[in-house]
């Protein structure tokens, strides 16, 4: 074995000899050589091959590390493999155990999603993140025909091309019914996309819903509250789609979201409008976590937040570039029902002054705060730096 990979092994490998970390590690196709002669590694259950060069003779070359028949868990992100690379993918059928696959960011194209279409000994998938892989609707076509992913539980298209047309192809997959995470974002699915997400009825079992950055608008809400059947969410990120305050009201009539936890609607034009139909959701009386910023709702805005008294759960609270002034903060020092909360995001907000501070430390709950952000500069933000100045 070359002596540079063996040191590598060494460094990567975990004391229980289970898993294997060989991401950044600069190995190329070539090092791939030498791990085909590690038969030490017979129990080996987890690898990470990330950001390697490998290429599509890397995969090539992998297929020869038959003996790693135990293996559960293969991180290839970031490899360069291209439609070529997941060909050559389709003959490592040792891999028939894997539960969790992740080939993120490899130009796979449609094309090698027709390939993976032919990986039937990956049966046994529950995680597959297919993220930034350029895959459009004929690439959707092509998975919506893998049947045997009827296990799957968790599936990201993080930021490929699937659009509305895609979405089409995604209501008819209805093996898909042990989902639990379904990552769309930066898909451009529109509002249209989202008509289709609600003929998804198959869907019952999410409970993490990733949306983010899909310009589905004020009309993409409305197609939403017919997702009746989603029940279960606990996680929802609408971040980024420009719903408006319009959009917040036709969320007022998603009552079956009472069960989240956590939800992002920030950067959304929302306004102080938005703030005044959120305060009507009491349904989301569960809430730990709320991403309201970047919706520029101003002073009104953050007076109108004294009427979501419901959300009495909150823990993390981002509330950054909402330009609340001094007088917006004096109002957010007035939410006494935030005893909860611990963790605030008030950048960009202009109360990094003395009279926005002082309504900040004065805020009952500030001594129960373990992370603030107020500007750039983070030492200069804490809780303990604040303190000092009214001392």
């Amino acid at each position: 074995m070359n002596n540079d990979f063996g040191k590598l092994i060494v460094k990567g490998l975990n004391k229980d000899n289970y898993s294997l970390n060989l991401s950044f590690s600069q190995i190329g196709p070539e090092g791939i050589f030498y791990l085909n002669d590690c038969h030490f590694f017979l129990n080996l259950t987890y690898i990470d091959l990330s950001n390697n060069n490998l290429g599509p003779t890397g995969i090539q070359n992998f297929n020869s590390c038959n003996y790693l028949k135990q293996l559960k868990e293969l991180i290839i992100r970031s490899n360069k493999l291209g439609p070529e690379g997941m060909l050559y993918f389709t003959t490592c059928i040792f891999l028939k155990n894997l539960i969790s696959l992740d080939i993120y960011d490899n130009d796979l194209l449609d094309e090698g999603i027709m390939y993976l279409a032919n990986c039937k000994f990956l049966s046994q998938l529950n995680s597959l993140f297919l993220g930034n892989n350029s895959i459009t609707t004929e690439g959707m076509s092509y998975f919506s025909t893998i049947k045997f992913f009827g296990n799957l539980t968790e599936l990201s298209f993080y930021f490929n091309s699937i659009e509305a047309e895609g979405m089409k192809y995604f209501k008819t997959m209805d093996y898909l019914c042990k989902l639990t995470s379904l990552d769309l974002s930066g898909n451009n699915i529109t509002s249209e996309g989202v008509k289709h997400l609600s003929d998804c009825g198959f869907l019952s079992q999410l409970n993490h819903l990733n949306l983010y950055f899909n310009n589905i608008k004020e009309e993409g809400m409305k197609n939403f509250i017919s997702c009746q059947f989603m029940t279960k969410l606990s996680y929802l990120n609408i971040n980024g789609n420009s719903i408006g305050f319009i959009g917040v009201e036709y969320l007022t009539q998603c009552k079956f979201l009472n069960n989240l936890t956590n939800l992002d609607i920030g950067v959304n034009k929302i306004g102080a409008n938005g703030i005044k139909f959120l305060s009507q959701c009491n349904f989301l009386s569960n809430l730990t976590r709320l991403d309201i910023g970047a919706n520029k709702i101003g002073p009104n805005g953050a007076k109108l937040f004294l009427d979501c008294s419901f959300l009495t759960k909150l823990t993390n609270l981002n509330f950054y570039y909402n330009i609340i002034g001094s007088e917006g903060m004096s109002y957010l020092s007035e939410c006494e029902f935030l005893t909860e909360l611990l963790s605030i995001n008030l950048r960009n907000n202009n109360i990094n002054n003395k009279e926005g501070l002082k309504f900040l430390y004065n805020w009952k709950i500030f001594s129960n705060l373990t992370d603030l952000n107020i500007e750039s500069d983070e030492e200069n933000s804490s809780p303990s730096f604040i303190r000092k100045i009214f001392h």
